[in-house]
């Protein structure tokens, strides 16, 4: 079966009484629509979506994405995550390919949510630079195998029943 491999990369803690991060990424190509490009995605197992930050999601709808009325947009989703606030979405579909080890495309066909920016043009604290995230959604295509010690990531093709 395929193998996709990913990596864990190193920042620092975010208050001293925290330790260290280690996230787990892994490079994917994202297209929507006639737009692709290639992004890191955190995976993440407790996000039950795939979600472009906005920066990514400019990054991937290039001028089409200033175009998109988180207001009024008919595909609006409101998410509600552990701060019992909503986060506001778009939904859009998605192709997303991966390459395994021998760099044999990997391809999975899903909506994904665009978060919707908290301001509007990126600065420090805004959600602009948050990582963007490949939830269950894609995730339950893979077996995933992830270690710190020694640090390893990988996504095997899960078996189709």
């Amino acid at each position: 079966m395929a193998r996709v491999l990913g990596r864990l990369e190193h920042e620092d803690p975010f208050h001293p009484l925290l330790g260290d991060v280690l996230r787990p990424l892994v490079d994917v190509s994202v297209r929507i629509g006639d737009n692709s490009v290639q992004l890191d995605l955190q995976i993440d197992t407790g996000a039950d979506y795939t979600v472009l930050s906005p920066a990514a999601a400019r990054r991937t709808l290039r001028g089409a994405y200033d175009l998109i009325d988180f207001e009024q947009d008919d595909a609006r989703f409101d998410l509600y995550g552990i701060s019992g606030s909503p986060s506001e979405y778009v939904i859009r579909d998605a192709t997303l390919t991966f390459h395994d080890e021998q760099m044999v495309p990997l391809t999975i066909d899903i909506p994904i949510l665009i978060a919707r920016p908290s301001t509007p043009q990126p600065t420090p604290d805004s959600n602009w630079e948050a990582p963007s995230l490949l939830g269950q959604d894609a995730l339950r295509s893979f077996d995933l195998a992830l270690s710190y010690n020694p640090p390893s990531v990988s996504l095997t093709e899960a078996a189709h029943a």
